[in-house]
């Protein structure tokens, strides 16, 4: 039997939304064993690995795709990206590497094309977008 220990709530509102990531509620489950710390899972699948703070992200940790691909690594405040950060899309390419506030690119980054193979934008952004 698997009991529920509580929810964990991650949203990324950056530009992400367009990259069809959504808030992700993940249910802290007992460890099966054998586990590192501070791993979750939702419906058999790997969703976070970090610290929570009153049960959201807080601090160092990864967030992850329904397929167990990375979708971000970095910080998180409020379970929502903030400080430096990496943001993946489905197929494991890197689109983002910079600092977040908030959920949304914010400070100095790099948008790269979405195979990873080309620069699109460096620079600071504002609020999620590129800033003049």
């Amino acid at each position: 039997m698997i009991r529920v220990l509580g929810l964990l709530v991650l949203t990324m509102s950056v530009s992400v939304s367009a990259l069809g990531l959504d808030p992700v509620i993940v249910r802290l489950l007992p460890d099966p064993g054998g586990l590192p710390p501070d791993t979750y899972y939702q419906d058999r699948n790997l969703r976070y690995t970090g610290p929570l703070k009153e049960g959201v992200a807080e601090g160092k940790g990864r967030l992850f795709w329904d397929s167990g691909q990375i979708a971000y690594e970095g910080g998180f405040k409020s379970g929502r990206p903030e400080g430096k950060g990496v943001q993946f899309d489905v197929n494991g390419f890197r689109i983002y590497v910079g600092e977040f506030q908030q959920g949304k690119y914010h400070g100095t980054g790099t948008l790269y094309s979405k195979d990873a193979q080309f620069v699109l934008y460096e620079g600071g952004f504002e609020n999620g977008h590129p800033s003049p």
